[in-house]
């Protein structure tokens, strides 16, 4: 299974060594705050004609292990790897008048997945980099397929800028 998913990127900020993204699809905003290799990693430009274009986002599904190393416990998260945080399916109920006494009512099925970087240790902890908050529409396809994933599953991100 792999997602495709793309944003249209409406702000770029630039703050010390971090470049943040912000983009809606589907009238959904996402949220990517990355670093220089990130950047580097993904070919992205971090300039003002990013604005406007389309990033083509890819989620592969991968299996989340945890163990134990020198009495350290660790775990295989690398750095663009994202946890499933929320998969809904939200059911929309219109209700239509026409001019003659009748009322049409209209179901809309909608399929959401939200993603994000896990943020490791308490409340005080600073927010990694590369970050990353995603709300993505789905099809009913890709919300079924996501719901058949193991519960121990991550996915790892993969971006690229389109014109």
């Amino acid at each position: 299974m792999q997602l495709v998913k793309e944003l249209k990127i409406t702000e770029l900020k630039i703050s010390a060594n971090r470049f943040q993204i912000k983009g809606q699809s589907n009238g959904y905003e996402s949220t990517l705050e990355l670093d220089e290799n990130t950047l580097s990693l993904f070919d992205i430009q971090p300039t003002k004609d990013l604005v406007g274009k389309r990033l083509t986002m890819t989620l592969e599904p991968k299996r989340y292990k945890v163990y134990e190393k020198n009495n350290v416990v660790t775990d295989n998260l690398e750095a663009n790897d994202v946890y499933i945080g929320d998969i809904k399916m939200i059911v929309k109920r219109s209700r239509f008048y026409g001019a003659i006494p009748h009322i049409e009512v209209r179901d809309e099925t909608l399929y959401v997945a939200f993603f994000y970087t896990p943020i490791r240790g308490g409340t005080l902890t600073l927010v990694p980099c590369p970050y990353y908050e995603l709300k993505l529409n789905l099809s009913e396809v890709e919300y079924r397929e996501l719901l058949k994933l193991p519960a121990q599953t991550t996915m790892k991100l993969r971006a690229q800028v389109e014109g």
